[in-house]
């Protein structure tokens, strides 16, 4: 028997801005009773962002996505520490710096893009910290 295989979920920026108040939503709901949001979080939250996207993505692609933010926000603050004493874009939120320094900077981070993740995870964090507590 074929089992139909769901689609690989698609990030943007804005998808992700939805997921992140979506999920904060749901942690102060109360559905967060550990590391991850539970059955009732996801679902919520899956749901909501159905109806603001159209796009219908499973719990196991919204965990995905939990588990790229925890990920992606333990690189953000080694980041912090990284570029300490470089200027600051406030209008882009990152750091100024050449190509040479992000370059070297990919490779302490292990990431394949820490300029393109960094700008949205501040947005992301200064707005919603709650979200990133506990991690």
């Amino acid at each position: 028997m074929l089992s139909a295989q769901m689609p690989e979920a698609e990030w943007n920026d804005e998808r992700t801005r939805i997921i992140c108040e979506l999920f904060v939503e749901q942690v102060h709901a109360g559905n967060r009773p550990n590391t991850h949001l539970n059955n009732i979080g996801y679902r919520i939250a899956a749901a909501k962002f159905q109806e603001r996207t159209q796009l219908l993505y499973t719990k196991l692609q919204l965990k995905n996505k939990w588990d790229k933010f925890k990920s992606d926000y333990i690189t953000w603050k080694k980041l912090l520490v990284v570029g300490a004493g470089l200027p600051w874009d406030a209008a882009r939120g990152t750091f100024v710096a050449d190509d040479e320094w992000w370059k070297k900077t990919n490779k302490v981070c292990h990431t394949y893009s820490v300029s393109a993740i960094f700008a949205v995870l501040t947005i992301l964090i200064l707005s919603h910290p709650f979200l990133f507590f506990d991690w």
